[in-house]
């Protein structure tokens, strides 16, 4: 990533994050994480929470951020209260979560010791816990390590770190990333003499963005962090202000970035501290969040997972478009994974529904405040018609809000809600356009993507057969409508699969990466219904809304139509 974003001259950037303490602040910061992934950083790095149930979190979170969230992670590793047999077992966890990348360091003394004192006498420094690494994994692991341009805590002497820099890279370091600054000459300075001592490495400069005027002193104090005047005086008069304080605050830390993109260097690290909105602030201010002249560029129309052998997986079924977590938790203990065909591949199957991820997020209290309590098939279509409308940002079936693919047949697609079909998966039909296209575009450049047009909706049982009936009229459409307790009515000509996107690339075979076909929608009918009805579930079992959510459940077909062939003809 570091030799393509220098090679391409385009600027790219990563952020870090550091395990939360309670359950539910790694729930919150999974659900961060995964917005912004939205910003298109190049990879994150997440911390080392040295001993016990950190460390352990730390491998956690290392490992949901590959698998699920298809983050590209850098797993920091630190020399503190680690022997070699915990140095092994991290690393272990690392590779089973498919992660590539380890920041190796010494690490900070544990919080009740003045100075620091190896566990291991094998590991003293992170030069050590580079040689190890290495031997030991070969070029599995890039390896990062961190340089200091103002110096460290318990090492000022500027030519002895420096001598300890070229000594981890000796060691088999591959990139460095600084400690915090701010005062941007010293740092282009101390580029220029790790270059002398002939360290040739990708340098990433790490960069704090400004919260709140009290975080920003503390931590550059407690880092010992130089300070330019400039900044003071512009921060100091509304230093009682926190919204003034980011706004000034992005303008300082975007000057300083664009200092350093100029200089020749092509990638920044923030330390988000697990907050976004600064972050935030600095790459709008800096022109790099995604946009029409700079689109967030997908592999593939969904989130690829990043986990131990699922870099090649390249076909789903497209039931899971809205609920990916769960698609890669039900998923994660197949053999293998389907190479483009899907084919027989698919040992053992779907896995259960008890599984961390499957069934519905949050409360009952939020989730009654986010839907309502529904009193009537009318009611339940107004909480879809206020999804469409981008007026709340999740259903049961959809965990993010609607995409802008969409838009042109939400009219449709709210006119069904209207007359009380519930819709809950859909795709218009889309004939060739380019691959770079903001919203429908996906893989290589120069290529053209296709997609079927594709609905997937709730339906009473009082109208299912006028529904079959006259999807039957029509020569193109094949359906599958299937109830809770498993009856099933089809007019697919058998098991196999049926693709409803697809792309063609110069030099490539055709790629298929989406899906419908019976054994995985009978998968995914068994999750429809249960999220139905842990959505009746929300509500006290005298409630009407109970009753309501629960009949539909137990009695309405969940049903998906398609095109046999035509990707150009219109379901709605």
């Amino acid at each position: 990533m570091l030799a393509e974003a220098e090679r391409t001259g385009k600027p790219t950037f990563s952020f870090e994050f550091f395990p939360p303490k309670t359950a539910q602040g790694v729930q919150n910061l999974y659900d961060r994480m995964d917005r912004m992934h939205a910003l298109g950083p190049s990879f994150i790095d997440i911390t080392w929470g040295a001993g016990g149930r950190l460390a352990q979190l730390t491998c956690e979170m290392v490992g949901v951020a590959q698998s699920v969230y298809g983050l590209e992670t850098c797993m920091h590793l630190t020399c503190t209260d680690m022997g070699k047999e915990k140095v092994d077992e991290a690393l272990r966890n690392a590779y089973k979560a498919g992660c590539t990348n380890i920041l190796a360091l010494r690490g900070d003394p544990p919080r009740d010791q003045e100075k620091w004192v190896a566990t291991d006498q094998s590991f003293q420094y992170a030069k050590d816990l580079v040689r190890y690494i290495r031997s030991s994994y070969g070029n599995h692991f890039d390896i990062g390590v961190a340089g200091y341009p103002e110096g460290c805590d318990d090492q000022d002497d500027e030519a002895l770190l420096l001598e300890h820099l070229k000594e981890k890279v000796d060691m088999g370091a591959t990139f460095i990333v600084t400690q915090m600054f701010y005062d941007v000459d010293n740092f282009l300075e101390w580029v220029r003499k790790v270059r002398a001592k002939g360290i040739t490495v990708p340098i990433i400069p790490g960069i704090m963005p400004i919260h709140t005027y009290a975080s920003f002193l503390r931590r550059c104090n407690h880092m010992n962090c130089k300070i330019p005047q400039k900044w003071i005086s512009a921060l100091e008069p509304v230093k009682n202000d926190d919204a003034a304080v980011r706004d000034v605050g992005k303008g300082l830390v975007a000057d300083m970035c664009r200092k350093i993109l100029s200089s020749g260097i092509h990638h920044i690290h923030f330390y988000t501290m697990n907050l976004a909105q600064a972050t935030r602030m600095v790459l709008e201010e800096l022109e790099l969040t995604p946009s029409n002249e700079r689109p967030l560029k997908q592999a593939l129309p969904w989130r690829q997972s990043l986990g131990l052998g699922r870099r090649e997986e390249d076909v789903r079924p497209i039931f899971w478009r809205n609920r990916n977590k769960s698609y890669v938790m039900r998923t994660q203990d197949w053999d293998e994974f389907p190479n483009g065909r899907w084919g027989d591949s698919r040992s053992p199957a779907f896995g259960e529904l008890d599984a961390y991820g499957i069934g519905l997020k949050g409360s009952n209290e939020q989730n009654r405040q986010l839907w309502g309590e529904p009193k009537s098939i009318s009611d339940i279509a107004a909480v879809f018609v206020r999804y469409l409308e981008k007026e709340i940002d999740s259903l049961p079936w959809s965990e993010a809000p609607i995409s802008n693919e969409a838009t042109v047949i939400k009219k449709e697609l709210i006119s069904l809600n209207q007359r009380g079909f519930l819709t809950i998966n859909s795709q218009p039909a889309v004939d060739g356009v380019k691959s770079s296209h903001p919203i429908y575009g996906w893989g290589p450049a120069n290529g053209y993507v296709y997609q079927k047009a594709y609905l997937e909706l709730l339906v009473s049982p009082d109208i299912i057969d006028e529904l079959i009936e006259r999807i039957e009229r029509d020569p193109e459409l094949t359906y599958y409508a299937v109830t809770k307790s498993g009856i099933l009515k089809t007019n697919a000509p058998g098991d196999g699969p049926n693709a409803v996107t697809w792309g063609v690339f110069p030099g490539k075979e055709i790629v298929q990466p989406t899906i419908v076909e019976t054994i995985s929608f009978l998968a995914w009918k068994d999750e429809a219904f249960r999220l139905g009805m842990d959505w009746a579930h929300c509500h006290s079992t005298l409630s009407p809304s109970r009753h309501l959510i629960q009949s539909i459940m137990e009695s309405w077909y969940l049903v998906n139509i398609g095109m046999r062939k035509d990707a150009t003809s219109s379901l709605l």
